[in-house]
């Protein structure tokens, strides 16, 4: 009779949580040592794993769009990566944002009111880093919400301008994103600079900074 009953429960409630029957299923076994038990167990750990896989993903997203965390440059506003940490600026560093990985740290800087084309700002970029073999830059142009954006990317020993003008020390090991980005209030130019580690770490959050910027 159980088995007819249940028959009919299956034919009756399929889809609907078996609306209608009288008698209520027999609950999962939680005894991982029956055979029913075990499966109910490896359900929940597979269930866990996955609520726990999506709970990391959902993490890293917000960290990488920097959800509610912009910044707005010349008529243009850039999504910050969350854990970015926002240094001090002034002159021409419009925006300086501390970058931190594997206890090592990189910066990000937003740069206007330098003249100059793209292609000659980015040459004069190139002309900053020695290449390591392998590291020789790599130049793109894409156009973002109509905004015409010149990327390069180089590793290699980087000599950057200290405050006076002059060359700073070298700097081995050095991984160098730039982009020139031709704002509507003119051309803004941004630098991700650091240990090679650091900004390959860093760099899921540079593009998703460069390809979700809009104009404002």
């Amino acid at each position: 009779m159980r088995s007819r009953w249940m028959i009919a429960c299956l034919a009756l409630g399929a889809g609907a949580g078996l609306v209608g029957c009288e008698e209520k299923a027999p609950p999962t076994p939680a005894n991982p040592s029956t055979v029913l038990g075990k499966s109910a167990k490896s359900a929940r750990d597979l269930r866990d794993q996955i609520g726990g896989a999506q709970q990391q993903q959902v993490s890293q997203a917000e960290g990488i769009t920097g959800e509610g965390n912009a910044t707005e440059i010349g008529g243009v506003l850039f999504p910050i990566a969350g854990t970015w940490q926002k240094g001090p600026s002034g002159g021409m560093r419009a925006a300086v944002y501390l970058v931190s990985a594997g206890g090592g740290e990189a910066e990000c800087v937003f740069f206007t009111g330098i003249g100059g084309s793209a292609d000659s700002n980015i040459n004069r970029w190139k002309g900053q880093v020695s290449s390591d073999p392998g590291g020789e830059p790599r130049v793109t142009t894409d156009t973002i919400d109509g905004i015409k954006v010149t990327q390069v990317s180089m590793v290699g020993t980087y000599r950057g301008m200290s405050a006076g003008g002059a060359p700073s020390a070298p700097q081995p090991g050095t991984r160098f994103l730039g982009a020139i980005v031709e704002g509507p209030r003119g051309p803004i130019q941004v630098r991700l600079t650091g240990p090679a580690d650091v900004v390959d770490a860093a760099e899921p959050a540079w593009k998703a900074m460069i390809f979700g910027l809009r104009q404002r």
